[in-house]
């Protein structure tokens, strides 16, 4: 089934043009959702916290070399209210509560995991990282570990999909287990769980999520939630949103800690594709050009904000085995 589901039109995309010798304007297509979002009347204030240190894109291209390029802002769950900031660029940072002390938690660059943010800066590096809930809780299988997503060259690994050394780059999580949860400074190992092969620069990995108010014992409790575009390339070329033969253009479902044997992850007996061959069995929901952010409610349920190809932005509510349209539709059009 293709999900229904509330699409915002980008006002600033009424009229796209289609390059060719010459330009030719395409009228914006009826909006099929009438109704106006109404204002709310809560206001949010903003002020200064703290500033990263300035980095600098590998090709020199991108953002301004003065800034970092900011990604996630997450707290330890541990009581500590410790925060922990990524700079897409290769770099986690903690700080405290205040944001008064910041140092360097974990620096990708200099671990030999194949880390890479040289082919678009502006959607490759670490893209995100999430604690598994248990990250504190000493004894738990779950303790000290967290999770990285980032871009990697073709040829540092062999992929679990897609995998073609000669491709542009590859998407990678990777389990880190820390000695010592308690330290602002990483010490311990680290393994590959995940590896899909990228034909283009963007639509790449993007959120990688545990469900913060899943109860321990729950089905959802411990599972790890991956984002993936459709691998870029506008107008999805390979046709990987309605594919379900790998998991782009979706929102992946897998347990890290569940594999056992040689496996590097386990698949959640309650996902909708498990028992059937011929389907990624990691797809939750599929159809979505480029995911790359989401999050959960205190109820569990999830936000998914996809990116739309010309004049459509959405915002859907996942549900499991729901397919949300791309490339056969783009919002409700």
């Amino acid at each position: 089934m293709i999900i229904t589901r509330c699409a915002l039109l980008a006002a600033s995309l009424l009229l796209f043009s289609v390059v060719s010798s010459s330009a030719l304007s395409v009228e914006a297509l009826a909006d099929p959702i009438p109704t106006k979002i109404a204002k709310g009347n809560i206001v949010v204030g903003v002020v200064g916290f703290l500033q990263l240190p300035r980095t600098q894109d590998v090709n020199g291209e991108g953002a301004h070399p003065a800034f970092a390029r900011l990604q996630y802002l997450l707290p330890v769950r541990d009581g500590s209210g410790r925060l922990v900031i990524n700079d897409t660029r290769g770099i986690l940072y903690v700080t405290d509560r205040a944001g008064a002390q910041l140092q360097v938690y974990l620096d990708l660059r200099q671990q030999a995991v194949g880390f890479s943010d040289a082919t678009f800066a502006n959607e490759t590096g670490l893209a995100g990282f999430s604690f598994h809930p248990d990250f504190a809780k000493a004894g738990e299988p779950g303790y000290g570990k967290f999770y990285t997503a980032y871009s990697s060259p073709s040829d540092h690994g062999y992929a679990n999909y897609l995998d073609d050394a000669a491709g542009n780059h590859e998407s990678v999580v990777r389990e880190w287990t820390a000695d010592d949860s308690g330290l602002n400074v990483f010490s311990g190992t680290s393994r590959e769980i995940f590896r899909i092969g990228q034909f283009d620069r963007n639509h790449n990995i993007g959120t990688i999520k545990f469900n913060p108010y899943a109860a321990p014992g729950s089905a959802d409790y411990g599972i790890l939630y991956v984002s993936l575009g459709d691998g870029g390339g506008a107008h999805d070329p390979e046709q990987n949103g309605q594919s379900l033969a790998t998991p782009m253009s979706s929102i992946m479902r897998i347990d890290p800690l569940g594999g056992g044997g040689r496996k590097q992850y386990g698949i959640p007996g309650d996902n909708p594709f498990v028992d059937d061959p011929e389907i990624a069995s990691e797809i939750w929901v599929y159809g979505l050009r480029h995911t790359q952010q989401f999050s959960f409610d205190t109820d569990g349920r999830v936000f998914m904000a996809d990116i739309g190809q010309s004049q459509v932005e959405e915002i859907n509510i996942g549900i499991a085995d729901g397919n949300y349209g791309w490339r056969v539709r783009e919002g409700m059009f």
